[in-house]
């Protein structure tokens, strides 16, 4: 029944006319790679479409680990040697429909020559072999070894001790081996040797050859070429069995009816013919024990292996001695095992005085130059002239510059320890990138390039992972962006997908700049290497930041890679892994709700396109209706006809006319109270003019949080909305109580000095046992707690201020530490520290912790 409807299906598929989809069927082909089946092959699987419509043909290379098993379905047809046939087709219970015949060969069947110099060996006979050296193809070709292997061994002839083989690839090396005297005997098929000599490669009376016995009878009369032994079938094409019969004879007629010089014959160098008798090659694999019959007589397995047996005797008896020295060598082995736990112990030992001398070293070293970098920064804002201030800006520079290297070196250290430890925190991702972002600000500003921002909608708002680490990588990558780049932008863009187990969070930090040459983008990520090693000397840096970057990025679960053009930029990519939570079920977006109102139309101008984009996306979240200009004078023209605006987002910085330009046009037609502008800016948020009624002016990149919340106050200051459901309440820092617990004397000077600068003046302890009286006596919002001090740590001060004010409102307390590894923040935050500031303190990273204190104040005073 099946095959009577595979007949008429096969019918109905070749009758004129008829249509249905197509149905593909895979042809494999055994031994080469994909490339060369396809230029040998394809023109036949084209020609087999042509015949058969309702086809279509898919080639297949089954080679390497694939060529050794084969899965009864995993291709419809195979092409396939002899050998391969008998080991891999017929066992998955594929059957011949077909069989080539080599375009040059006048017969189906194969011969096969031992060939010899003629001047060495003019009358050869088996007898020449022993002791010769053979050359031959591949030690894997039927016709060109295995079938003389099997000559020899029925003639009693061993592998290594009667004759070598030199596998030497292609034929023509085993006849210019021959001719060259480097071999005694080659072995090669005699169609390709009748093709040597009739291209002019050589001369046939060069060499002579075994003359097969029976060569003028039989099977070989037919045969034109001199051969030494029996003719054996040529390559098969085979049929799954999962294929019809009547469908795989349409097939073979397909392949029959080939014209000579067809393309198809033409590109495979063969035609075909009905499928050959495979059996001979069967039993010539049973005989050299290769294929899937092993079965031997047993006095064949002692005589052909008898030096294996001799060596199974001694082996025996030397068992029997090994069995009475063993119990002798588990008693070294037990010795041994003592001494291997003994030295274990020390590498233990030694690896914790590691540790312990990196945490030294970082707290020797960073003691000092938080001094330096402190100072610098309070002597660089007061009033210097130029050279004074010359003099500050290097000091600054080299000093970030030290602390960055020693940060490395640190780092490094402990990734290849293994001392390096990760958090696992719940952290709030904007803020994070928010806050890596913020530091290149005034750089951006500086050297006039765009630095852009864009994040998702489905970027998880929480996650969970060391928040401290993100950033590091950021701030490499970011800071490699603006080493090399002078002028067009410099972007951060994260993406993420995510399941109900995990998050991969993608981010991207692309550049505009110098580029990196192809065959250099390995090097960025090598230890101390840089993709040139002129980057050193015009740019800086010890070449640890990005393997680090990456190192980081692996032990978070992700991976790190780059896309670069020379000449035209740059992007780092790099991917982390976090655990999904409750928490990070919200998106960065989540708490930024749409607006609704009557007129959403947004003017939005600016030159940067990937800028425009990134704002309207966001504007769109929030309902609103973007309408975009990348040229001043086309927005200016869309308000002259009467385009009515709720709102007007506009750069500061573009060609032709600048923003302050456009926005004194605008105005000629539109009061503040009719057109509230926003200005986006890279050079400062100084509102150069006050006429020109801007109602907002914020630093790219701007935040989502941040821009959001602008829109929301200015649409409340003009249609009377509420505006306590969005963020960005005011807070005042100097209204903070602050105690600061150091016993280092230039470390409480710088920061005194900083606080003052922020308006806080605040109490000074010189030590933990002076700081735990002066707050059981006072009431602080904060203490800035250092960790190594005299008389009482900073630990031991943190858990007696918290146990003697336990039940009672207590300050929160920052722990301020040189050391910068995991371990002292964990200890910190175990002893009941609230937060952890690595020294050198910067005046941001202590502006950003002080003001997290002031927004929790001020929520307390106004929900009171």
């Amino acid at each position: 029944m099946r095959s009577a409807i595979a007949l008429i299906s096969t019918v109905l598929i070749l009758a004129p006319g008829f249509s249905m989809a197509e149905e593909t069927l895979r042809i494999g082909v055994s031994g080469p790679p994909q490339h060369v089946v396809d230029q040998r092959w394809s023109a036949t699987a084209r020609h087999l479409e042509e015949t058969m419509p309702g086809y279509r043909f898919e080639l297949v290379s089954i080679e390497g680990a694939k060529s050794k098993t084969l899965k009864a379905t995993e291709v419809d047809f195979l092409i396939v040697n002899p050998k391969n046939y008998i080991e891999l087709a017929k066992p998955a219970g594929m059957t011949p429909i077909a069989s080539t015949k080599p375009s040059s060969a006048k017969t189906s069947m194969i011969g096969t020559c031992v060939i010899f110099r003629r001047d060495k060996v003019p009358s050869p006979d088996w007898s020449d072999l022993r002791g010769a050296t053979i050359a031959a193809a591949s030690k894997s070709s039927f016709q060109r070894w295995l079938v003389v292997m099997r000559e020899l061994i029925e003639r009693g002839y061993q592998l290594e001790t009667d004759y070598t083989v030199d596998f030497i690839g292609r034929a023509d090396n085993v006849t210019t081996a021959v001719l060259q005297g480097k071999v005694d005997a080659g072995i090669i098929s005699a169609d390709k040797l009748h093709r040597l000599i009739m291209s002019g490669s050589v001369e046939q009376n060069e060499f002579s050859i075994i003359p097969h016995s029976c060569s003028a009878e039989g099977d070989c009369a037919d045969y034109p070429y001199p051969h030494s032994i029996g003719l054996y079938p040529s390559d098969v094409l085979a049929k799954a069995k999962h294929i019809p019969s009547e469908l795989g004879n349409t097939i073979a007629t397909a392949l029959f009816q080939l014209k000579p010089n067809s393309p198809a014959l033409n590109a495979s160098r063969c035609s075909w013919v009905p499928p050959q008798d495979y059996s001979s090659v069967e039993e010539c694999l049973k005989v050299i024990r290769t294929g899937p019959s092993k079965k031997l007589m047993f006095h064949h397995v002692i005589k052909r292996n008898a030096p294996l047996f001799s060596a199974l005797l001694v082996i025996l008896a030397t068992s029997i001695v090994s069995v009475i020295v063993t119990s002798r060598l588990n008693q070294k082995s037990r010795r041994l095992n003592k001494q291997l736990q003994k030295a274990n112990a020390t590498i233990q030992k030694s690896t914790e005085m590691k540790s312990q001398f990196l945490a030294n070293m970082s707290h020797e070293i960073r003691t000092p130059l938080n001094a330096v970098i402190g100072m610098t920064d309070l002597l660089l804002d007061m009033q210097l002239n130029e050279e004074q201030r010359e003099c500050g800006d290097i000091i600054r520079i080299s000093g970030d510059s030290l602390m960055g290297v020693v940060c490395d070196i640190l780092d490094f250290s402990k990734i290849e320890s293994g001392h390096l430890e990760l958090e696992e925190v719940a952290f709030c991702l904007s803020t994070c990138l928010e806050d890596a972002l913020e530091l290149f600000m005034p750089k951006a500003a500086e050297q006039h390039v765009e630095l852009i921002y864009n994040v998702d909608a489905n970027v998880p708002a929480m996650i969970r992972g060391d928040a401290t680490r993100l950033r590091q990588i950021l701030l490499n990558l970011l800071s490699n962006a603006f080493k090399f780049t002078k002028e067009g932008e410099i972007g951060l863009s994260v993406t993420a997908q995510t399941n109900d187990q995990a998050h991969e969070i993608r981010f991207s930090v692309h550049d505009t700049g110098i580029g990196i040459a192809p065959e250099k983008l390995d090097d960025v990520f090598k230890d101390f290497t840089q993709a040139d090693a002129s980057i050193t000397r015009n740019y800086g840096g010890t070449g640890l930041g990005l393997p680090i970057s990456r190192r980081l990025s692996q032990m978070m679960g992700g991976r790190m890679w780059v896309e670069s053009t020379l000449g035209q930029g740059s992007t780092f990519h790099f991917t982390i892994h976090t655990p999904a939570t409750t928490a990070s079920a919200d998106t960065v977006h989540t708490k930024q709700k749409p607006f609704n109102l009557p007129n959403r139309d947004v003017l939005v101008v600016d030159d940067n396109h990937t800028n425009l984009k990134i704002i309207s996306t966001q504007l769109k979240r929030w309902n609103l209706n973007p309408i975009a200009f990348d040229v001043p004078m086309d927005a200016l023209k869309s308000i002259e006809d009467g385009h009515d605006y709720a709102l007007m987002i506009c750069d500061m910085q573009m060609p032709d006319m600048d923003g302050c330009t456009l926005i004194r046009e605008v105005r000629k037609k539109h009061a503040p109270g009719q057109l509230p502008i926003m200005v986006l800016s890279s050079i400062g948020s100084t509102n150069p003019d006050k006429s020109l009624g801007i109602a907002a002016w914020l630093h790219k990149p701007v935040r989502p949080s941040q821009l959001h919340w602008r829109i929301a106050t200015i649409f409340a200051s003009h249609t009377n909305t509420d505006t306590n459901a969005y963020e960005g309440e005011p807070y005042m820092l100097n209204a903070l109580s602050v105690l600061v617990v150091e016993d280092n004397i230039l470390n409480q000077k710088v920061i005194l000095r900083m606080l003052e600068k922020l308006g806080i003046s605040a109490d000074l302890a010189q030590d933990g046992l002076k700081g735990v009286e002066m707050v059981e006596q006072n009431n602080y919002d904060v203490v800035l707690m250092d960790v190594q001090m005299p008389r009482m740590d900073g630990l031991t001060a943190t858990r007696t201020i918290i146990s003697r004010l336990e039940g009672k409102l207590r300050p929160l307390i920052f722990g301020m530490t040189a050391n910068a590894d995991n371990a002292s923040r964990h200890q910190g935050l175990a002893a009941g520290m609230d937060d952890y500031i690595t020294k050198p303190i910067q005046l941001a990273k202590l502006t950003e912790s002080l003001q997290r204190v002031s927004e929790k104040t001020y929520a307390f005073l106004k929900a009171g």
